[in-house]
């Protein structure tokens, strides 16, 4: 059970994956072979492809997920009572500066950041709710995953010295649209930590929770963000209308800390 099922809410959902209990549903199918929905008083589009380098050496494809899923979501669900509320990403602005304010105009310089502005428009125009977040981490967050993996099993892990993550709990998230959805937010609103920190820093602070040596953690530079695409800075500024809302927003350290916890605790359950 998800947490707004927790508190009353009645949730439907739909999936990819053919073995989830939820409707199958592929963004890039054509229209008429969408699943029927009833019709709700929230829609959160969460369908969305966000690797940079994968958009950018795919640009159709990222197009066909974040711009035109959003729109064959939007025609085939939508009603004029429904709350469309539409996830989108720091890459939207260029990153000379860290924590951008909402109100500061898009300034994509790569693929993915052009279709989430793209999609903003869109849910602008539908009267909706755009929650720009930065990167979201949930319990099987798969580079986590393969570090941890990689440091039990006693090998070194190679991790981007020049690309940077402010880094969001999923369930921290998940208190926002919840209170998005109470409140029927529409609007722009931001939600990001309190600090960035490379992705090679991340990896030793999880070798360190692992009481690792932190020096088997090698740093690489990413090619992508050495080349045209480089996004220096990935915070936003957090919405005063989200600090008031008490939604918890820790540093990466805690964040990582508690990642950590929470995946042994799984595997032992496992």
């Amino acid at each position: 059970m998800c947490a707004a099922q927790r508190i009353g809410y009645k949730v439907y959902g739909t999936s990819r994956r053919a073995s989830s209990n939820h409707a199958l549903l592929d963004v890039t199918w054509e229209l008429d072979r969408w699943p029927d929905l009833p019709t709700c008083d929230s829609m959160i589009v969460c369908a969305s492809l966000n690797k940079l380098d994968q958009c950018q050496n795919d640009p159709a494809l990222s197009f066909a997920v974040n711009v035109a899923g959003l729109e064959k979501a939007i025609k085939k669900y939508n009603s004029p009572r429904t709350q469309v509320i539409f996830l989108s990403s720091s890459h939207i602005f260029c990153g000379e500066r860290p924590f951008v304010d909402e109100t500061e105009s898009p300034n994509p310089q790569n693929v993915l950041g052009g279709n989430k502005a793209m999609g903003e428009k869109i849910v602008n125009e539908e009267g909706g709710l755009v929650v720009r977040v930065t990167k979201v981490i949930d319990p099987l967050f798969p580079r986590f995953v393969d570090w941890m993996t990689k440091l039990t099993d006693g090998e070194t892990i190679e991790a981007y010295s020049n690309l940077l993550g402010s880094l969001v709990p999923l369930d921290s998230l998940i208190q926002a649209l919840i209170v998005a959805i109470r409140e029927d937010w529409r609007r722009i609103i931001q939600i990001s930590g309190p600090e960035e920190v490379s992705y090679y820093d991340m990896a030793r602070i999880l070798a360190r929770n692992l009481h690792r040596n932190e020096d088997v953690v090698i740093p690489v530079k990413s090619e992508i963000v050495e080349a045209e695409t480089h996004v220096r800075h990935t915070t936003l500024r957090t919405s005063q209308i989200v600090k008031d809302s008490n939604i918890e927003l820790p540093e990466t350290e805690g964040i990582i800390r508690e990642w950590c916890n929470r995946y042994n605790e799984q595997q032992m359950k496992e």
